[in-house]
């Protein structure tokens, strides 16, 4: 294939003598290299893609092997797990030792699943290994000596260092009189009805919906492994709205009532929460919507100090005031 043009003295083309046969020439050319060069490229990337597929047959070849060679101790391996699993212990094998297709009753199973199973696999950490091994075990803690016990590991975790802080009970005047206006209508009634009216107490005057005003001082955040609720550090005496609460401090004719309570807490966010039951009753004539009788309130702050000192009034406490026996005074 030849071109036209003529060139010059200086070695350059003279364009002027190019022809259109010439341009559509050259076009061919570099079309033809162009499709040169992409056919190139994907030759690469299939060589890429087989080599890629060699490596994998490759691979899968060799497991299929090593599969082929486990077969060969198969028998001995089920025999090993059959023994660990299935004995004439626990009902899962006959006199002959072979594994019943079927266990005797529901019990059997979970005998079985809790011997075999879960006491082998679930293993609780060892207290008095030197190792502290979370959640199962953590430093031991008491806030009080009526407080709840939290048991930990001490011999392992040693026990959670403490504060000695104060709970104060403010404005208990009111929970008094609050507690007054119920003794009140269990005596001369309420709205023109008796307490028996009411269902407040039985024929024989025993009291059937005592009020009661609880506390418990809890963390805002932290749970205990294993449960939903917060760590509290009562167990209580009552339970208001499935929660447990003291009542000493705050109960009806208490010899402690008001009293600062004074306990020991770790390093944390701890608020005080006040629960009120019972001061209200419920309205037979009207589908027994709850009539609020009483209206209890009480405040509790936690200090490091005295009642009136920056520390006690920094203290990050939130009173929380549950109770399913109130409802808001109209306005």
């Amino acid at each position: 294939m030849t071109f036209g043009g003529h060139a010059k003295l200086d070695g350059t083309l003279d364009h002027s003598t190019v022809t259109d046969e010439d341009r559509k020439a050259a076009a061919r050319v570099l079309d033809e290299f162009h499709q040169f060069i992409d056919v190139s490229v994907q030759k690469v990337k299939d060589y890429h893609k087989l080599f890629i597929f060699m490596i994998y047959v490759t691979f899968f070849l060799s497991v299929v092997s090593m599969q082929a060679r486990f077969t060969s101790r198969s028998g001995s391996m089920y025999e090993l797990i059959k023994g660990n699993l299935f004995d004439v212990a626990t009902q899962t094998v006959d006199q002959n030792g072979v594994v019943l297709d079927t266990m005797a009753s529901k019990e059997v199973f979970y005998d079985w699943l809790d011997q075999k199973l879960l006491k082998t696999i679930f293993v609780k950490a060892p207290c008095g290994d030197n190792i502290c091994e979370a959640p199962d075990e953590y430093p031991q803690f008491q806030a009080a000596d009526d407080a709840r016990q939290f048991v930990g590991c001490a011999a392992d975790c040693g026990r959670a260092p403490t504060k000695k802080v104060t709970v104060h009970f403010f404005d208990a005047w009111k929970l008094y009189y609050a507690y007054e206006e119920m003794a009140y209508a269990f005596e001369y009634g309420f709205r023109g009805k008796s307490a028996v009216a009411w269902g407040a107490t039985d024929s024989k005057g025993n009291v059937l919906i005592k009020p009661q005003a609880a506390w418990n001082l809890c963390s805002v955040n932290l749970k205990q492994f294993g449960y939903f609720e917060e760590v509290c550090i009562f167990d209580g005496d009552v339970f208001i709205q499935g929660k447990p609460y003291r009542t000493a401090e705050l109960e009806e004719g208490s010899s402690l009532y008001a009293i600062p309570k004074e306990v020991d807490l770790f390093e944390g966010e701890w608020e005080v929460r006040i629960a009120y039951d019972g001061f209200a009753w419920p309205d037979a004539s009207n589908n027994g919507e709850m009539v609020n009788i009483a209206y209890p309130a009480v405040r509790g702050h936690i200090c490091q100090g005295e009642p009136d000192a920056d520390e006690c009034v920094a203290a990050r406490v939130r009173a929380r005031l549950p109770s399913r026996h109130l409802r808001p005074r109209a306005l």
